[in-house]
Parts: structure tokens; C-alpha cells; sequence
């Protein structure tokens, strides 16, 4: 039992870690695709909030194996900056690209990692580990 007690904590620092540096790099790794742009101040936490969202929801749906739900966030994330888009169209597609892959990324390393220690995550694994 104490075995697989380490596995699950070996399992949960795995994950959060891989949240942690997606959540912690994803705002330098746009930044140094698709630069700065000027913005008002409002605009510009509203859109790290909104990078932010995208980058949980996507590894969790990864994690999940629950993989075309990897089309509602860049839907959602469409239509509520749709205006933004407008304006300066590859300003914020290549941000939410770059964001999106390495979001994708990140979650895929993650499973890689889990399953490098034989320890793959199924659903229910998932949520008993959030």
C-alpha cells in the first residue's frame, strides 16, 4: 500500500508541476513569439486571465484524454476576442496559437512523463488528484 501511496504523490507532483511551469512560462513563450503589443492595461489582464484559462482548461483536457474537447477553448476563445482579432488579426491568432500549442504541448509531456514512470492518468485518477 505505502508503495502505491508514493506513486500517487509522485503522480500529483508530476501534474501540479506541469501546471505550475505552463502557467508560469506561457506568458514569456508569447511574448517572445508574437511580441508586445501596446495595449490598455484592462486589455492586456484580460487577456493573460483569459491565456491563463486556456492553458488549465487544455492540459486538463489532456490529461483527461478527452481530446477534441481541445475545440471548445479555441472556439470560446474565438468568439470572446473576436473584436480584438478584428483589429489586429495576427497579433492575437498567433498569441492564441502559440499559447494553444504550447499549452498542447505541456499537457502531452505531462502523460509522457506519467508514463514514463508507469503511471498513466485515467479519469478517475484525474479527478481524485484535483
Amino acid at each position: 500500500m505505502d508503495a502505491m501511496h508514493n506513486i500517487d504523490e509522485l503522480q500529483f507532483l508530476i501534474v501540479v508541476s506541469g501546471y505550475v511551469i505552463t502557467l508560469l512560462l506561457s506568458g514569456f513563450i508569447v511574448k517572445l513569439a508574437v511580441g508586445l503589443k501596446d495595449q490598455e492595461p484592462g486589455a492586456r489582464k484580460l487577456g493573460r486571465i483569459i491565456g491563463k484559462c486556456e492553458n488549465l482548461i487544455a492540459i486538463t483536457f489532456i490529461l483527461a484524454n478527452e481530446i477534441t474537447g481541445l475545440a471548445l477553448i479555441f472556439a470560446a476563445k474565438s468568439i470572446l476576442r473576436q473584436k480584438e482579432a478584428q483589429d489586429d488579426a495576427k497579433y492575437y491568432l498567433g498569441g492564441t496559437l502559440v499559447n494553444f500549442c504550447f499549452s498542447i504541448l505541456m499537457g502531452f509531456g505531462i502523460r509522457l512523463v506519467l508514463r514514463i514512470i508507469d503511471s498513466p492518468v485515467s479519469a478517475d485518477k484525474l479527478s481524485g488528484i484535483l
